[in-house]
Protein backbone atom coordinates (compact mmCIF):
# COMPACT_ATOMS: atom_id res chain seq x y z
CA UNK A 1 0.00 0.00 0.00
CA UNK A 2 1.16 3.50 -0.84
CA UNK A 3 0.68 6.81 0.97
CA UNK A 4 -1.34 8.19 -1.97
CA UNK A 5 -3.98 5.50 -1.48
CA UNK A 6 -4.79 6.57 2.09
CA UNK A 7 -3.87 10.25 2.40
CA UNK A 8 -6.41 13.07 2.59
CA UNK A 9 -6.23 14.93 -0.73
CA UNK A 10 -8.45 17.94 -0.06
CA UNK A 11 -6.29 19.69 2.50
CA UNK A 12 -7.04 23.10 3.96
CA UNK A 13 -3.93 25.27 4.17
CA UNK A 14 -2.88 28.73 5.32
CA UNK A 15 -0.28 31.24 4.17
CA UNK A 16 2.76 32.16 6.27
CA UNK A 17 1.66 35.78 6.54
CA UNK A 18 -1.89 35.06 7.65
CA UNK A 19 -2.74 35.72 11.27
CA UNK A 20 -2.33 33.00 13.85
CA UNK A 21 -6.02 33.55 14.62
CA UNK A 22 -6.88 32.19 11.16
CA UNK A 23 -5.16 28.89 11.95
CA UNK A 24 -6.88 28.75 15.34
CA UNK A 25 -10.27 29.36 13.72
CA UNK A 26 -9.76 26.63 11.12
CA UNK A 27 -8.56 24.10 13.69
CA UNK A 28 -11.48 24.85 15.95
CA UNK A 29 -14.15 24.67 13.25
CA UNK A 30 -12.76 21.63 11.44
CA UNK A 31 -11.56 19.82 14.59
CA UNK A 32 -8.11 19.16 13.18
CA UNK A 33 -4.72 19.31 14.89
CA UNK A 34 -2.43 20.64 12.15
CA UNK A 35 -2.51 22.80 9.01
CA UNK A 36 0.10 22.93 6.22
CA UNK A 37 1.50 26.37 5.46
CA UNK A 38 1.71 27.03 1.72
CA UNK A 39 3.15 29.94 -0.25
CA UNK A 40 2.87 30.08 -4.05
CA UNK A 41 1.82 26.42 -4.17
CA UNK A 42 4.96 25.41 -2.24
CA UNK A 43 4.88 23.83 1.22
CA UNK A 44 6.86 26.11 3.52
CA UNK A 45 5.80 24.90 6.94
CA UNK A 46 3.33 23.22 9.25
CA UNK A 47 1.44 24.75 12.15
CA UNK A 48 -0.02 22.47 14.82
CA UNK A 49 -2.31 22.79 17.79
CA UNK A 50 0.76 22.49 20.01
CA UNK A 51 2.37 25.43 18.19
CA UNK A 52 -0.70 27.56 18.98
CA UNK A 53 -0.65 26.57 22.62
CA UNK A 54 3.06 27.36 22.95
CA UNK A 55 2.61 30.71 21.20
CA UNK A 56 0.31 32.02 23.93
CA UNK A 57 0.72 32.52 27.67
CA UNK A 58 -0.29 29.37 29.57
CA UNK A 59 -3.30 31.05 31.18
CA UNK A 60 -4.82 32.07 27.83
CA UNK A 61 -6.84 29.92 25.46
CA UNK A 62 -5.64 30.41 21.84
CA UNK A 63 -9.02 29.21 20.59
CA UNK A 64 -11.06 31.88 22.41
CA UNK A 65 -10.12 34.68 19.96
CA UNK A 66 -11.23 37.38 22.41
CA UNK A 67 -9.76 39.61 25.09
CA UNK A 68 -5.99 39.76 25.72
CA UNK A 69 -5.41 36.79 23.45
CA UNK A 70 -6.40 38.79 20.35
CA UNK A 71 -3.07 40.62 20.23
CA UNK A 72 -1.09 37.39 20.43
CA UNK A 73 -3.14 35.87 17.63
CA UNK A 74 -2.63 38.86 15.33
CA UNK A 75 0.97 37.82 14.64
CA UNK A 76 1.79 36.06 11.33
CA UNK A 77 1.71 32.28 11.28
CA UNK A 78 5.34 32.20 10.09
CA UNK A 79 6.40 33.21 13.62
CA UNK A 80 5.20 29.94 15.14
CA UNK A 81 5.12 27.37 12.31
CA UNK A 82 7.63 24.56 11.85
CA UNK A 83 9.57 25.76 8.83
CA UNK A 84 10.99 22.39 7.76
CA UNK A 85 8.32 19.80 8.60
CA UNK A 86 8.87 16.10 8.08
CA UNK A 87 7.22 15.16 4.79
CA UNK A 88 6.55 12.06 2.75
CA UNK A 89 6.07 11.40 -0.97
CA UNK A 90 2.76 10.11 -2.43
CA UNK A 91 4.46 6.98 -3.80
CA UNK A 92 6.17 6.13 -0.51
CA UNK A 93 5.20 2.80 1.13
CA UNK A 94 2.63 3.26 3.86
CA UNK A 95 4.83 1.48 6.39
CA UNK A 96 7.55 4.07 5.74
CA UNK A 97 5.13 6.83 6.70
CA UNK A 98 4.19 4.90 9.84
CA UNK A 99 7.87 4.67 10.83
CA UNK A 100 8.28 8.42 10.32
CA UNK A 101 5.30 9.20 12.53
CA UNK A 102 6.75 7.04 15.30
CA UNK A 103 10.42 7.98 14.93
CA UNK A 104 9.79 11.73 14.61
CA UNK A 105 6.99 11.72 17.20
CA UNK A 106 4.56 13.65 15.03
CA UNK A 107 0.83 13.19 14.44
CA UNK A 108 0.72 13.88 10.71
CA UNK A 109 2.90 14.16 7.61
CA UNK A 110 2.33 16.58 4.74
CA UNK A 111 2.46 14.62 1.48
CA UNK A 112 4.62 16.47 -1.03
CA UNK A 113 5.13 15.87 -4.74
CA UNK A 114 8.25 17.87 -5.61
CA UNK A 115 7.54 20.99 -3.56
CA UNK A 116 3.75 20.95 -4.11
CA UNK A 117 1.41 19.90 -1.32
CA UNK A 118 -0.48 16.81 -2.52
CA UNK A 119 -2.22 15.83 0.72
CA UNK A 120 -1.70 14.91 4.35
CA UNK A 121 -1.59 11.56 6.11
CA UNK A 122 -2.20 10.97 9.81
CA UNK A 123 -1.87 8.12 12.27
CA UNK A 124 -5.63 7.61 11.97
CA UNK A 125 -5.30 7.12 8.20
CA UNK A 126 -2.64 4.46 8.73
CA UNK A 127 -4.79 2.74 11.35
CA UNK A 128 -7.66 2.57 8.85
CA UNK A 129 -5.33 1.04 6.27
CA UNK A 130 -4.16 -1.57 8.78
CA UNK A 131 -7.74 -2.50 9.66
CA UNK A 132 -8.61 -2.83 5.99
CA UNK A 133 -5.56 -5.02 5.35
CA UNK A 134 -6.58 -7.31 8.21
CA UNK A 135 -10.15 -7.55 6.94
CA UNK A 136 -11.63 -5.83 9.97
CA UNK A 137 -15.40 -5.50 9.91
CA UNK A 138 -15.96 -8.53 7.71
CA UNK A 139 -17.27 -11.85 9.05
CA UNK A 140 -14.85 -14.76 9.34
CA UNK A 141 -12.17 -16.13 11.59
CA UNK A 142 -8.66 -14.93 12.47
CA UNK A 143 -6.05 -17.49 13.44
CA UNK A 144 -2.78 -16.33 15.00
CA UNK A 145 0.29 -18.57 14.87
CA UNK A 146 3.64 -18.35 16.59
CA UNK A 147 6.06 -19.48 13.91
CA UNK A 148 9.71 -20.45 13.56
CA UNK A 149 12.15 -18.96 11.07
CA UNK A 150 11.63 -21.73 8.51
CA UNK A 151 7.92 -22.32 9.08
CA UNK A 152 5.71 -21.73 6.00
CA UNK A 153 2.26 -21.08 7.45
CA UNK A 154 0.99 -19.43 4.26
CA UNK A 155 1.37 -22.52 2.06
CA UNK A 156 0.04 -24.77 4.80
CA UNK A 157 -3.10 -22.70 5.43
CA UNK A 158 -3.73 -22.05 1.73
CA UNK A 159 -3.70 -25.75 0.91
CA UNK A 160 -5.84 -26.58 3.91
CA UNK A 161 -8.37 -23.83 3.11
CA UNK A 162 -8.66 -25.01 -0.48
CA UNK A 163 -9.41 -28.55 0.67
CA UNK A 164 -12.15 -27.32 3.03
CA UNK A 165 -13.64 -24.77 0.62
CA UNK A 166 -12.58 -21.73 2.64
CA UNK A 167 -11.10 -18.52 1.19
CA UNK A 168 -7.96 -16.95 2.67
CA UNK A 169 -8.69 -13.22 3.02
CA UNK A 170 -5.24 -12.12 4.21
CA UNK A 171 -1.97 -13.37 5.66
CA UNK A 172 0.23 -11.05 7.71
CA UNK A 173 3.60 -11.94 9.25
CA UNK A 174 5.68 -9.82 11.61
CA UNK A 175 8.24 -10.05 14.40
CA UNK A 176 7.75 -8.59 17.89
CA UNK A 177 9.85 -9.10 21.02
CA UNK A 178 11.99 -11.64 19.13
CA UNK A 179 8.92 -13.73 18.31
CA UNK A 180 7.66 -14.23 14.75
CA UNK A 181 3.89 -14.21 14.37
CA UNK A 182 1.64 -15.01 11.42
CA UNK A 183 -2.00 -13.85 11.32
CA UNK A 184 -4.34 -15.60 8.87
CA UNK A 185 -7.81 -14.26 8.13
CA UNK A 186 -10.39 -16.67 6.63
CA UNK A 187 -13.77 -15.70 5.19
CA UNK A 188 -15.59 -18.31 7.26
CA UNK A 189 -15.06 -20.87 9.97
CA UNK A 190 -15.35 -24.56 9.32
CA UNK A 191 -14.80 -26.49 12.50
CA UNK A 192 -13.16 -29.52 10.81
CA UNK A 193 -10.52 -27.21 9.34
CA UNK A 194 -9.84 -25.52 12.68
CA UNK A 195 -9.56 -28.89 14.38
CA UNK A 196 -7.14 -30.07 11.71
CA UNK A 197 -4.96 -27.00 12.30
CA UNK A 198 -4.78 -27.80 16.02
CA UNK A 199 -3.71 -31.36 15.25
CA UNK A 200 -0.87 -30.44 12.86
CA UNK A 201 1.51 -29.33 15.59
CA UNK A 202 1.58 -25.67 14.51
CA UNK A 203 1.58 -23.40 17.54
CA UNK A 204 -1.75 -21.53 17.49
CA UNK A 205 -1.86 -18.69 20.00
CA UNK A 206 -5.45 -17.58 19.36
CA UNK A 207 -8.57 -18.11 17.26
CA UNK A 208 -10.92 -15.11 17.00
CA UNK A 209 -14.36 -15.28 15.35
CA UNK A 210 -16.15 -12.33 13.73
CA UNK A 211 -19.81 -12.20 12.76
Amino acid sequence: MLVAEWMTRSVVSVGPNEKISQAATIMGHRRIRQIPVVEEDKLVGLVTKSDLLRACPPDLNPFSLVGPIAQELARPIRHIMTASPVVVAPDAPLEGAAHLLIDKRVNALPVVSGTRLAGIITGSDISRALLAALGAGAPGVRITFEVGDDEDVFTFVTNLAKRHGVRVVSVTAFAHDKQRTAVVRLDQEKQPMVEEIWKTGHLVSSVARFT
